[in-house]
């Protein structure tokens, strides 16, 4: 039981199969149920969940540490200031982490038609997945996101 003024347990993020930590691939999407999903369809990864697109970026990175990492946030990163500044600190935080930590792992944000908001969404109804570099992201976002974006990543 959280004590008064105390801090809670957070969001922690949500690992479908940890007996998939081996694939070179770490896929990161919004939720456990759409987790689920993706690892059941795509089983060379390693899926996890986070519960929302600005939560659990320091275990996202530490899980995705020295592998390939895919972002698979709802389709609305190309459209919502908030979710496309949140999927950028989670890319200038894995940058960071790649300095330090020395690895050149690539990062890629996956893209469907837009007219279906989630990966599981799309996995489901057998929609074509497109594997996105960070350039490619920003080219295709609104030009209120892509301003913001670049704010955000200015100092990389």
């Amino acid at each position: 039981m959280k004590e008064k003024d105390g801090c809670g347990p957070g969001a922690p993020l949500h690992h479908v199969d940890p007996s998939s930590r081996s694939a070179g691939t770490v896929l990161v999407t919004e939720g456990a149920l759409k987790a689920a999903t993706a690892q059941r369809l795509l089983p060379d990864r390693y899926v996890v969940g986070n519960s929302g697109v600005a939560t659990s970026h320091r275990e996202i990175i530490e899980t995705a540490r020295g592998k390939a990492l895919e972002i698979a946030f709802d389709n609305d990163s190309f459209t919502n200031p908030h979710v496309a500044r949140a999927l950028a600190a989670l890319l200038r935080s894995r940058s960071a982490d790649q300095r330090s930590f020395a690895y050149d792992h690539a990062v890629t944000i996956l893209s469907w038609d837009r007219s279906v908001k989630g990966l599981d969404e799309a996995l489901l109804s057998s929609r074509k997945l497109s594997s996105l570099t960070v350039a490619e992201w920003l080219n295709d976002l609104t030009t209120e996101c892509r301003e913001q974006v670049n704010r955000q990543l200015s100092p990389l």
